[in-house]
């Protein structure tokens, strides 16, 4: 059995481990070098990284008994292709569900954040220019020119990004260097979202509702403790998807897998 995954999520990395684990042969598909960086490393697993075209996805379904979207919750056009790709080739589309967090219940500390929510990354840096004070943006790296729109912004804004060579030279081409430009992987902890909000002496930060998986909950936590004003780029609708318990739980029935780590 071989199954085409959709990865470069938590969620991809683990869904492909469960089937490398009950004897299925997978290939991870990934946007970037360095999604295949940290997929795991294992003889049923083969990493493709590239951005893929409907065209190219469509392609490889023939060879494949198992398709899985385990992409971003916000890899909006990417989800689109490869569902219709699916349905025109009349094969089962099985997306994997990153549940939402709900911002007022998941602050620890039970200090409600401010949140202003904004349809895109274009409104964020609307918003931003209506309002002084320094921002931490956290949504990485791929629509950072957006943000070189906001007043002052190689000061006033803050960027976490990955930690890669290609990432760190397009953001410093963009005017983001010096410790305005903070490169690590994520996800961070409470701790760790404090001690960059405190260090940066940021009023906002830019964030998109990652889940748990994304650490988000620890990031509206440190938020709302520090009375940082939330911007969050609220996600694309989904009308259907498993999380991944689920999901495993299901396919483990279907095709009477017996590992479900």
């Amino acid at each position: 059995m071989r199954a085409l995954v959709f990865a470069g999520t938590t969620e991809g990395r683990e869904i492909s481990e469960f089937l490398a684990l009950n004897g299925v042969q997978v290939t991870a598909c990934v946007a970037t070098e360095y999604g295949s960086m940290v997929m795991p490393c294992n003889g049923s697993i083969e990493v493709r990284a590239g951005r893929l075209k409907a065209k190219e996805i469509a392609d490889m379904l023939e060879e494949y008994s198992l398709i899985i979207d385990a992409t971003h919750p916000y890899a909006e056009i990417v989800s689109r292709n490869i569902k219709a790709v699916c349905e025109e080739a009349g094969r089962e589309y099985i997306r994997v569900f990153r549940p939402s967090i709900k911002t007022d219940h998941a602050v620890n500390a039970g200090n409600f954040p401010q949140v202003v929510t904004v349809g895109n990354s274009a409104d964020a840096a609307g918003f931003l220019n209506t309002v002084e004070g320094k921002v931490l943006v956290t949504t990485g790296s791929k629509e950072l020119e957006i943000y070189t729109t906001v007043s002052d912004y190689e000061n006033r804004l803050f960027v976490r990004v990955l930690p890669t060579l290609e990432v760190m030279e397009k953001c410093m081409e963009l005017g983001f260097k010096g410790k305005n430009l903070i490169c690590m992987q994520g996800p961070f902890s409470y701790e760790m979202n404090v001690a960059m909000l405190k260090q940066t002496g940021a009023r906002y930060i830019v964030t998109k509702d990652t889940g748990a998986a994304g650490g988000f909950e620890e990031k509206i936590s440190a938020a709302g403790d520090l009375g940082v004003t939330i911007v969050l780029i609220s996600r694309p609708p989904e009308k259907a998807g498993l999380p991944i318990k689920e999901l495993k739980e299901e396919l483990s029935i279907r095709f009477n897998f017996t590992k479900n780590e």
